[in-house]
């Protein structure tokens, strides 16, 4: 037991992340916390799972328009507009093509 807690505080200090915690009732409990999730630079009123939500989104939907991705995460179109240009900005979107016949290229990872 005592070897297995050192090697995950090794491994967890070499990735820069937070320790995890450590119970011990009638069970043994590690409890890990996520790593913080790298948002673009968008406007504080947009929450994180709606910027998601949209990457999800062109992920699955590449050919989606402007209006079909603002009716699938429940945004205006204008939200949905700011959001893709900040993805867009940060490179981790590019568009090719037209805005009516196009495809969204995911370009980076959205952590």
């Amino acid at each position: 037991m005592g070897a297995g807690i050192k090697k995950i505080r090794e491994l967890m200090e070499e990735e820069e992340l937070e320790y995890p915690t450590f119970e011990s009732n009638y069970f043994f409990t590690v409890t890990f916390k996520r790593p913080p999730m790298h948002v673009p630079n968008v406007p504080d009123n947009v929450p994180n799972d709606i910027i998601r939500s949209v990457y999800e989104y062109i992920k699955k939907n590449s050919s989606a328009s402007v209006s079909e991705i603002s009716i699938a995460v429940g945004r205006t179109d204008r939200t949905v507009k700011r959001i893709l240009k900040d993805l867009k900005d940060q490179g981790i979107l590019q568009r090719n093509g037209s805005s009516r016949s196009g495809q969204w290229m995911i370009s980076k990872q959205l952590r």
